[in-house]
C-alpha cells in the first residue's frame, strides 16, 4: 500500500510535469486549473482513499510549518475565488514556486 507521504510526492511530481507541459486541459491526472493543489491532489489520489485525508493533512502541515495559511496558503480567500472563477489557478507564481520547490527537495 502506498503511504500518505509517497501519495503526496506523486502528487507533486506529476503536479509540476503537468505545469511544465503547459497545463493541458486533457490530462493523464484529472488536474484542473481553477482548482489549488488540495482539491487537484483529491483529483489524483482517488484509488487511495484510505490515505488520501492523511496525504492532506501532510499538505496542510507542511503550509502551515512555513507559516502560511491552512486553506489558502497561496492568497486570500475572496483572491483564491476570482483566480478559481478564472481558471488560473495553475498561474499563481506562489502556487508554482512551492510545488517547484517541494519537487526541487524530491529530486536533490
Amino acid at each position: 500500500m502506498i503511504t500518505p507521504q509517497e501519495i503526496l510526492n506523486s502528487f507533486y511530481i506529476a503536479y509540476w510535469a503537468w505545469l511544465q507541459d503547459g497545463a493541458p486541459v486533457r490530462n493523464k491526472h484529472q488536474f484542473m486549473r481553477g482548482l489549488g493543489l488540495c482539491a487537484n491532489l483529491t483529483g489524483m489520489a482517488t484509488h487511495e482513499w484510505e490515505n488520501l485525508y492523511s496525504a492532506k493533512d501532510i499538505m496542510r502541515a507542511q503550509f502551515i510549518s512555513c507559516g502560511m495559511d491552512d486553506s489558502f496558503p497561496f492568497n486570500e480567500q475572496d483572491d483564491y475565488f476570482n483566480e478559481s472563477g478564472e481558471h488560473a489557478c495553475y498561474r499563481n507564481p506562489r502556487r508554482i514556486e512551492w510545488v517547484r520547490n517541494k519537487v526541487s527537495q524530491l529530486i536533490f
